[in-house]
């Protein structure tokens, strides 16, 4: 005969086994593993509802402005480094002054040349060029969240499709 101590531990590894095997699917839920399964540019807010298992909230304003990514002030960057090579080549000969300036062009040529590495909308830009809201190419985006400000995934939308993704507490 089999001991109630036995018995008790197979029922226990044997509910153990089914607990596992049926968690094992995608379940609804603000989990690491169904953020990653949210694709920027394809999935819908419809997607990412039903993926994570509710309705997600719409931010405005301030609450949205915060996750919006900020655009670098490269003009500030530039007026200071030419300063600052102004400042270097004060007093100097012709000579030491244009191996300064020569240098400093180097920097400022290469800074001009940067473009903030951000995933475009679909669709591309803009008619007419450049992006509305003072050239951040989420200014038009809807923000949503699911989840509460220790645990949440926030996106946004643009065109229907999730244009960039972010966790927080996963």
């Amino acid at each position: 005969m089999v001991s109630t101590a036995a018995r008790r531990l197979g029922l226990g590894t044997l509910g153990l086994a089914l607990a596992l095997a049926v968690g094992c699917g995608t379940t609804p839920g603000l989990t690491k593993a169904n953020f990653d399964q949210i694709k920027v540019s394809e999935s819908s807010k419809e997607d990412v509802d039903k993926l994570l298992g509710s309705q997600g909230t719409k931010l405005t304003g301030a609450d949205a402005e915060q996750f919006m990514p900020k655009m670098p002030d490269m003009n500030a960057e530039l007026d200071k480094l030419t300063k600052e090579m102004e400042e270097k080549t004060k007093g100097l000969n012709e000579d030491e002054a244009k191996k300064i300036r020569e240098e400093y062009q180097k920097t400022i040529d290469q800074m001009k040349g940067k473009m903030p590495d951000l995933k475009m909308p679909p669709g591309g830009g803009f008619p007419g060029g450049g992006f509305p809201g003072g050239g951040n190419p989420f200014a038009n985006a809807e923000v949503y969240r699911w989840g509460d400000a220790s645990k949440n995934v926030t996106c946004f939308i643009q065109g229907g499709k999730v244009t960039r993704k972010m966790a927080v507490g996963l």
